[in-house]
């Protein structure tokens, strides 16, 4: 280890009176912090002590260290500055590397003494290893996902703002974060939670005699799943992990997702998909890929409850909600279709002419030994228009439009 620097007022500051300020570098090979820090006070008959930092001691130092241990805990290329005043300690402009990957950013401790501390950051990581960060933070104290169920290499950025008390142990409903969160190349297996959802659908009468034949090829994608990006925001308050609402794109099928999970590991998860997704191979028909008109069984789940053992049930709420969605844009692609077909809506500037570049494909599936008899599998066309009603509905829409235009002018 090698300090460079220089020290002022070094000799009122031995005497006891006076403070003493350092300004330095250090550049080391290897540090290892549990040599000074030592074993902390966590036996229950041991009082605690109070987290206090010298308030006569003023730093200013540039650190360079090969590699940082603390705890089981390594990183390596650790960079930046330390500047400590008033008991108020800020690392700024700080870099290192971990689980294969490399963190940025800044750090503010605010040692208050009998009102406890204040930690603020932010910062950044690029390509850290799931798995292996999952395993050196002990899982972060649960159980559910763990470095055995969940893969993949994570980056985004971290904003939290952490209350302690004097003996520095963190108040967690104090606690806020916001984290935007990107894993890529990942992977999710033999999560216990994914199997409590078909056990329930087996369970439902209604589920199980619509989809029977399709729930144990399910589980069988389900218990591995593999995505190429999947990215949100996540954000923590009043104990809770909240999770907005996000599309999990997989090999399997695609998950649509939102809910909370608390620090007592109780959750409410509100889940849906489609079986249509559950296909593997791509329809052909004499006119070419099938696509896709929106139509398919979509499963609405919720999951709340203890999270080792939840409990399910239909989301009758979350269906409504996409159902009055589905019925807006259909009414809006309606119209869009008899403008571009008809020319009405002219003057409306809202309804878009479709094009015919636009349209989405989606493949549609069999499972592998639907293959062995595909020469018998009949494709059914499908009537496209929903009701009637609606129809007369836009139309009558329109007609009031037009009224509206002449009354117009014979005002004028």
């Amino acid at each position: 280890m090698v300090l460079n620097g220089a020290l002022n007022n070094l000799l009122q500051y031995l005497a006891g009176y006076g403070g003493l300020g350092v300004i330095a570098s250090l550049e080391s090979q290897h540090i290892d912090l549990n040599e000074f820090i030592g074993e902390s006070n966590s036996k229950e008959d041991q009082t605690p002590d109070k987290f206090i930092l010298p308030e006569n001691l003023n730093l200013n130092v540039e650190m360079n260290v090969g590699e940082l241990v603390w705890d089981n805990h390594k990183f390596t290329e650790v960079g930046g500055k330390l500047l400590l005043v008033n008991r108020k300690a800020t690392a700024s402009d700080f870099s290192l590397k971990t689980t294969g990957g490399t963190v940025k950013g800044k750090l503010v401790l605010n040692n208050l003494v009998e009102a406890g501390n204040v930690i603020e950051g932010n910062f950044r990581f690029d390509n850290v290893n799931v798995k292996t960060l999952f395993e050196e933070w002990k899982n972060f104290d649960q159980e559910t996902i763990t470095d055995k169920h969940l893969s993949g290499t994570g980056s985004g950025t971290v904003d939290l703002l952490l209350f302690f008390n004097p003996y520095f142990s963190l108040i967690e409903e104090k606690m806020y974060a916001m984290s935007d969160v990107t894993i890529k190349n990942g992977e999710l297996k033999d999560l216990e939670t994914m199997r409590l959802i078909t056990d329930y659908m087996r369970s439902n009468k209604a589920l199980k005699m619509m989809l029977n034949k399709h729930i144990d090829k399910f589980e069988e994608k389900l218990m591995h799943l593999k995505f190429a990006t999947l990215s949100n925001k996540i954000e923590i308050q009043d104990r809770k992990i909240f999770i907005p609402e996000m599309t999990i794109s997989t090999n399997a099928l695609d998950v649509n997702l939102f809910g909370w999970h608390d620090f007592d590991n109780n959750v409410e998860y509100h889940i849906s998909f489609r079986f249509r997704d559950l296909k593997t191979v791509a329809e052909y028909t004499e006119f070419g890929k099938v696509e896709d008109d929106g139509l398919g069984i979509i499963i609405y789940l919720t999951m709340f409850g203890p999270v080792d053992n939840p409990e399910f049930s239909l989301d009758g709420d979350e269906r409504k909600n996409d159902l009055k969605e589905n019925l807006t844009q259909e009414k809006q692609d309606l119209k869009s279709m008899l403008k571009t077909e008809f020319g009405l809506f002219k003057n409306d500037s809202t309804v878009q002419i479709i094009d015919d570049k636009n349209k989405k494909q989606v493949e549609f599936i069999f499972y592998d030994e639907d293959l062995e008899n595909a020469d018998s599998i009949k494709v059914k066309e499908k009537n496209k228009t929903r009701t009637n009603k609606l129809f007369d509905k836009i139309e009558k829409e329109k007609e009031d439009e037009e009224k509206e235009e002449v009354e117009f002018g014979e005002d004028e």
